[in-house]
């Protein structure tokens, strides 16, 4: 277990030491002035907050630790999960303050919270009472001792020394195997409510030999104890988890999916403002744009929307792959452009003509009228400015339709323009003039085309003028700039793209795949086998979209898809591995993805533990689809050529690539594999499934009621 975070008020019976006396006076002063102000403020009483029922109750640990940057302490990384947990469920926040941890564990199954997020070791003692998370952090249990002292060599060296420790704490198992094993071992025990700090200063004034930490903690407060060292690791691999009820299955389904969105999500670099180059080193170009039928958006697992498609080309022809970035907002876009958080906006934006511009836009992709829409039973009673006198006109403020519309009120008597939120998008706009609830808007003619060819009644009543439409760069990219020019001059109203654009815009019939049922960022709903993949993902710890990502990329949803190796259906299984998972259909849907379920959670497990969550489950999706012995060359390659054994993106992934190469697999232990492809299999589902993060939050509304029995485990499994 993590060690236990600060307790400002120190614990009893416990004397001062010198370094202790400013943080004491510095608390009495701050009480003292709390206590004048109340004198002085209003003698009301205070109102009493009201708990909200349906808050995520959280027991923490009191306060971080007071000498360390948040960012070093591991007291600080407890609340981050926390707090993404509760946004993630949908649920506020409210934490549960408590440094003793064998309380914590009271108080959880007496009903006081739902969840333990306190750096917690999951150790088999405690899992007979509690159940837990997947890890989202393993750590090594330290020795630390005074430089001072005869640095031991062996565990038989502690035999009359004296530790200090919780006895609460996961240490104090540790411990409590070595008495077993080396006579003679002091053992101090130290109050509950005592923390890392507490503990560290008995060593350093010459009242304890030594103490137990794990690796995470030590190394947040090693620079602040230069008289300490770590001298001998005790336990290794001690996984840090989240505890729970064991009754509260739901809870945990939601607790794993959250830490596996966050293992996959984290962004693997700093924000960047890289040109051509640089893009190219990294192998990404990130396309800032928002949720829209015209620039990007989801369908049944899909990726579709013009620019979306427009851009890919570009990507793939400079040897890129493509990732969207979806700021909260329209007036967003912009400024998360200039901070480095993505390449180019590609997001319906008009060219602007009225002076320089912060970002720099790309020539025109297509030339559009900026059209005033009304519903269908009034397109001909309004021809012109004075037929809107008195009508509402709603837009955003960040509309580039807004400077067409402020001119046009000086010829229409009493119009009024209303600026509608930056969250809303055209097309619901367009549906919300359609159902009567907004008035009058204005639009790119593009947009309403879109609507009209799903069935809208709705249309354009005159135009206020032409725009042209383009893409955005940060003005210093001009390779990237030059770039995107010469693939437009190329490109528009060529054959490709006018296919394209004709799919979107020019067709009479309704678009069947903008069918709204299947538009993610609206349902929530991905594949029609999203129910299949949530229940097997929670019998396995895993997050269905991570199941969802790896279906669309093995087999599109075509259940009877057949590879040329014999792999069939949703998750693309072979016969044999398919027998030694007790799958006997592989054409049915809900038999290929618990075995695709089962045998993916197989994968990961043959893994060592201590290797991240992230590191894990890709490592697992490229045995998956190599098979795991190809993969334990690629890392035994990886190590021999300097690069990291235990990290994907630029170091296995590589080694993968050179598996391609005689010089490389004929040493190999498991010969030739196709790196290449299985380096592409594992990219497209880790971007599939963060796109699918972003557009699908998880929500307990969409959860299943039921959960089937676990199916048993085996203890070995082929390869694929």
């Amino acid at each position: 277990m993590m060690a236990d975070g600060r307790n400002p008020t120190g614990a009893a019976g416990r004397e001062s030491f010198p370094g202790r006396v400013p943080i004491l006076l510095s608390t009495l002063l701050l009480v003292l002035l709390i206590g004048i102000a109340s004198f002085l403020g209003d003698d009301a009483p205070p109102e009493e907050s009201v708990p909200d029922p349906s808050a995520l109750r959280v027991l923490v640990r009191s306060d971080p630790i007071a000498f360390l940057p948040r960012n070093a302490d591991p007291v600080t990384l407890d609340r981050e999960i926390a707090a993404g947990l509760a946004a993630s469920l949908g649920r506020s926040l409210e934490l549960v303050h408590e440094d003793d941890f064998s309380r914590m564990e009271e108080r959880l199954l007496a009903g006081e919270a739902d969840l333990i997020a306190a750096g917690m070791t999951a150790t088999e003692i405690r899992r007979e009472r509690m159940a837990f998370s997947l890890p989202y952090l393993h750590v090594d249990e330290l020795l630390v001792m005074p430089k001072s002292k005869r640095r031991p060599e062996s565990v038989e060296d502690l035999s009359g020394r004296r530790i200090a420790i919780r006895r609460a704490t996961s240490y104090a198992e540790t411990l409590e195997e070595i008495c077993e094993e080396v006579p003679g071992v002091r053992v101090r025990w130290t109050p509950e409510t005592w923390n890392a700090e507490d503990i560290l200063d008995l060593l350093v004034a010459g009242e304890a030999d030594g103490t137990i930490l794990d690796s995470n903690m030590w190394h947040a407060v090693e620079g602040h104890y230069e008289s300490l060292r770590a001298v001998l690791p005790l336990a290794r691999d001690r996984p840090i988890a989240i505890a729970l009820c064991p009754e509260d299955v739901e809870l945990r389904r939601g607790v794993n999916e959250f830490l596996i969105a966050r293992a996959l999500t984290e962004p693997r670099e700093e924000v960047h403002t890289a040109d051509l180059p640089g893009l190219r080193e990294r192998r990404r170009l990130r396309m800032i744009t928002r949720n829209d039928a015209a620039t990007y958006f989801l369908h049944r697992g899909t990726e579709l929307g013009f620019e979306y498609e427009l851009l890919a080309r570009f990507a793939e022809r400079q040897g890129l792959r493509l990732e969207i970035v979806i700021p909260p907002s329209h007036t967003e876009l912009r400024s998360w452009l200039r901070s480095g958080r993505g390449d180019v906006i590609a997001a319906s934006l008009a060219i602007p003509t009225d002076g320089p511009a912060p970002v720099a836009f790309t020539r025109a992709f297509a030339t559009v009228e900026q059209v005033i829409v009304v519903r269908a039973e009034e397109a001909g009673r309004i021809r012109g400015p004075e037929d809107l006198a008195g009508r509402a006109v709603v837009v955003r403020d960040s509309s580039s339709c807004r400077e067409s519309l402020r001119r046009l009120r000086q010829s229409a008597d009493s119009l009024e323009i209303v600026f509608t939120s930056e969250d809303l998008e055209t097309e619901e706009i367009l549906a919300r003039v359609e159902s009567g609830e907004f008035d009058v808007t204005v639009c790119h003619s593009n947009l309403l085309d879109l609507a009209r060819n799903s069935g809208s009644e709705l249309a354009d009543a005159y135009s206020l003028g032409p725009v042209e439409l383009g893409w955005a760069v940060r003005p210093e990219n001009v390779e990237l700039l030059e770039a995107l020019n010469d693939f437009l001059n190329r490109e528009v109203r060529g054959l490709e793209y006018n296919v394209i654009w004709n799919s979107y815009f020019e067709r009479p019939e309704p678009i069947v795949r903008l069918d709204a049922e299947w538009r993610s960022d609206r349902t929530g709903r991905i594949s029609p086998y999203d129910e299949l993949a949530r229940r097997y993902a929670m019998v396995h710890d895993m997050d269905w979209r991570l199941l969802i990502a790896q279906m669309y990329v093995e087999s599109r949803f075509d259940p009877d898809r057949v590879s040329l190796a014999g792999a069939t259906g949703l998750m693309q299984i072979v016969p044999r591995t398919a027998h030694e998972l007790g799958v006997t259909d592989l054409r049915d849907p809900e038999h290929s993805i618990r075995g695709g379920a089962k045998y993916l959670r197989w994968l990961m497990d043959r893994f060592d533990p201590k290797l991240p969550l992230a590191t894990r489950i890709r490592f697992a999706l490229a045995s998956y689809n190599a098979g795991r012995g190809h993969v334990l060359d690629a890392r035994r390659l990886a190590k021999r050529i300097g690069l990291d054994p235990d990290r994907w993106y630029g170091h296995v992934e590589q080694a993968l690539l050179l598996l391609e190469r005689h010089e490389y697999f004929e040493p190999s232990r498991y010969g030739y594999c196709r790196g290449s492809e299985c380096v592409r299999y594992v990219n497209e589902i880790d971007r599939i499934y963060r796109t699918y993060v972003v557009q699908v939050p998880d929500s307990p509304a969409l959860r299943p009621t039921t959960t089937p029995a676990a199916p048993e485990a085996r203890d070995a499994l082929g390869t694929r």
